[in-house]
């Protein structure tokens, strides 16, 4: 009779935690459904046709279309791309040509539509009207470039996409006007932009060993593991 209980027990809470599992996958599958279909502010409109740029014809020549990048007709300068695992997402970084809010979209991989849209808020809660160039998911945050910093966001603000805003976390000091940012072999990589037209305005000034000056550079920092995504 003890036997027949035990096993009863082990039996329900067995049953009890795959409908769990299950519920919890229907309830992610409706998250889905709901960030795909949902009404954005940013939309999917082809401004610029697949051949716009004679400058990017030899990639054009090899490349295969993906999405239609969101927010062209909406101000949104797009900027930067990574990818976010945990939404199974591009995420676009960019700026407002109007002077607004910058965004940070997400683009579902697997259907190509816009998931989410998210402005950008100051710890103070004010809109962050930054260039917001480069942009990476490492570990828990998510990085984006604008002048003398890296912002960081927690991604986990990311995951179920829609409409909303998010709240930036923290900000690291770099010696450099940052334009792009990428991670590689635990490092995260910051780098400045520099055109010959600038003239004598310069934000950072290089010698190698040979004392030859460089007026761009490139930055690395350190993560702590890749869980943390902290950096030191």
């Amino acid at each position: 009779m003890r036997k027949t209980i035990v096993a009863l027990t082990v039996f329900l809470l067995t049953a009890f935690s795959r409908l769990n599992i299950y519920e919890g996958e229907d309830k992610r599958q409706e998250l889905k459904c709901i960030t795909l279909f949902a009404k954005y502010k940013h939309t999917q409109k082809s401004v610029v046709g697949w051949n716009g740029y004679t400058a990017y014809k030899p990639f054009l020549k090899i490349a295969e279309k993906r999405f239609v990048i969101p927010g062209l007709s909406e101000s949104f300068v797009p900027q930067g791309i990574t990818f976010l695992e945990s939404m199974n997402s591009f995420m676009l970084s960019g700026y407002s040509d109007e002077g607004g809010a910058a965004h940070i979209l997400t683009v579902d991989y697997s259907s190509g539509r816009i998931n989410g849209e998210h402005k950008i808020l100051k710890s103070d809660g004010s809109d962050f009207t930054g260039h917001s160039g480069g942009i990476v998911s490492y570990g828990r945050y998510v990085y984006i470039a604008d002048g003398n910093s890296l912002y960081y966001i927690s991604s986990k603000k990311f995951m179920y996409g829609g409409s909303g805003e998010v709240f930036i976390d923290g900000e690291i000091k770099l010696p450099c006007i940052a334009s792009y940012i990428s991670t590689y072999d635990g490092y995260l990589w910051a780098g400045n932009f520099y055109h010959k037209s600038f003239g004598t305005s310069y934000d950072i000034s290089v010698f190698d060993k040979y004392n030859k000056l460089y007026r761009t550079a490139i930055v690395g920092y350190r993560f702590n593991n890749s869980y943390e995504g902290s950096i030191r």
